[in-house]
């Protein structure tokens, strides 16, 4: 854990499942410090890959170590929530199918 000693704590040793660890540390998110400072809104919103099956996992995952993620804070400033999947693939689907003029 934190504090005098300076030990961080792997996500990856939290036993996530495979898409939820890989959507973490894709983002850039690979200590459970880190994690903390994020609220469940801006895990969903900005991280592709995490649902909300994947964060129930994650809270219970921090609750059982008596940590928890930030509370989702109405002043707090949030990045523009991610397109869906699928508005992704048509939008990638137009860019290569359109011929280009």
């Amino acid at each position: 854990m934190t504090g005098n000693t300076g030990l961080t704590i792997a996500v990856s040793s939290l036993g996530l499942p495979s898409r939820a660890e890989n959507a973490l540390v894709r983002h850039g998110i690979r200590a459970v410090e880190v994690l903390t400072t994020w609220s469940r809104l801006e895990l969903l919103t900005q991280v592709v890959g995490l649902g909300d099956g994947s964060l129930d996992l994650i809270e219970a995952v921090l609750a059982h170590m008596g940590r928890h993620l930030a509370a989702d804070d109405a002043g707090r400033r949030y990045h523009q929530p991610r397109a869906g999947t699928n508005q992704r693939h048509i939008k990638n689907h137009h860019a290569w199918a359109v011929p280009a003029l």
